[in-house]
């Protein structure tokens, strides 16, 4: 027989990414870097997350800035995507 609680399991999501300084930022370029690609590359949502090769939850959240910058696989996988070559850059889209 149960005692009447229910168990919980609380997961905490960073919204905020630390780059070396250790100052909080937030995806701000990144969504708008990708709004951009997509749109000039005349793709739906569906069609820039299969570039990508991420789902396409994952790739409207990053773009519309639903939650905080993606893990790092997906984050390197949209900065290939974007041409991002160097840390700078990446770190700029981070902004």
């Amino acid at each position: 027989m149960g005692t009447g609680f229910r168990r919980r399991v609380v997961t905490i999501i960073p919204r905020r990414v630390v780059i070396r300084d250790l100052k909080p930022v937030g995806p701000t370029g990144l969504s708008r870097a990708l709004t951009a690609r997509r749109m000039a590359a005349g793709l739906t949502l569906r069609e820039a997350a299969a570039a990508v090769g991420i789902s396409l939850a994952t790739y409207f959240r990053a773009e519309t800035h639903r939650t905080g910058v993606p893990d790092v696989r997906q984050f390197l996988a949209l900065c290939r995507w974007l041409g991002v070559t160097t840390v700078e850059e990446a770190e700029a889209l981070l902004r």
